[in-house]
């Protein structure tokens, strides 16, 4: 299947960035971006392995729900996750039988926004996006516009 014998599998971290509604509403994306991503110790291998040790604790008491549960939550009042997923290899993997045609997520039951590059790996993006009915009009009708 052409998978290197030490290779282990992906690890995501986990940040959380804020932003008021007036940062929202006066700040350019560029900026936005800029505050959302995470400072160089937070990137680190001790960091990694910090997150894992926590996940590992919380698997071994049953409750890792518990790490997901949080954030999740913070969202039903506003907000939403996101995950910018552009860089997993999820349209180059093969286990044998070819590469997926097309990858998706579970649903969920908070606002999340998950980026993935798309199938045809032109550089494009496929939004994901999990939100109330009203939103998700809301959403359609401001990348129509844009």
């Amino acid at each position: 299947m052409n998978i290197p014998r030490n290779y282990f599998g992906n690890a995501l971290g986990y940040g959380q960035a804020r932003y008021t509604p007036d940062e929202l509403a006066t700040l350019s994306i560029p900026v936005l971006a800029q505050k959302c991503r995470p400072e160089p110790e937070g990137v680190s291998t001790e960091a990694l392995f910090n997150y894992l040790a926590l996940v590992e604790k919380y698997r071994q008491s049953k409750s890792i729900w518990k790490l997901f549960l949080k954030p999740a939550g913070e969202t039903l009042h506003g907000g939403l996750v996101f995950n910018n997923c552009i860089h997993l290899p999820v349209y180059t993997v093969d286990f044998g039988s070819g590469p997926p045609s097309w990858h998706d997520i579970c649903g969920v039951a908070f606002r999340m926004l998950m980026m993935f590059s798309t199938p045809e790996l032109d550089g494009g993006v496929d939004l994901h996006f999990t939100g109330r009915p009203h939103e998700l009009t809301a959403l359609g009708q401001a990348l129509k516009a844009a």
